[in-house]
């Protein structure tokens, strides 16, 4: 499995190895986008406001994270298209997230990870 980490302070880098990689292993990119901070909690939370408008600041705070993500990820899903390789796309919310998936991805066979894990370590 193949997997492309990035955030919006981190956004994809070296994408020719990745798709070269994804081409050699004829696979698909499982594209992980860190939003950061889940904001879709304080919707889940606040017992001031309706149920209705809870859910609607909570789906509101997800596609905002699932669009920064199909943003940062569009020059990748172009270049992966041209050369028929399919991406896709994951959002988690904080570094636990994001190593709790790919702890996940790594126990189920061999994972190659392209971009920082702990991008503060570099």
């Amino acid at each position: 499995m193949i997997c492309c980490l990035a955030s919006a302070a981190h956004p994809p880098q070296d994408t020719d190895a990745l798709l070269t990689a994804a081409c050699d292993d004829r696979c698909a990119i499982h594209a992980v986008y860190d939003a950061g901070i889940d904001l879709g909690h304080y919707g889940e939370v606040d017992q001031l406001a309706p149920a209705g408008a809870m859910a609607e600041f909570t789906d509101y705070v997800r596609r905002q994270s699932a669009d920064e993500a199909r943003a940062a990820f569009a020059p990748l899903q172009e270049a992966a298209r041209s050369r028929g390789v399919d991406v896709e796309l994951h959002v988690v919310y904080g570094r636990d997230a994001v190593h709790a998936l790919l702890q996940q991805w790594r126990e189920t066979g061999t994972l190659r990870v392209f971009g920082q894990e702990d991008p503060d370590r570099a």
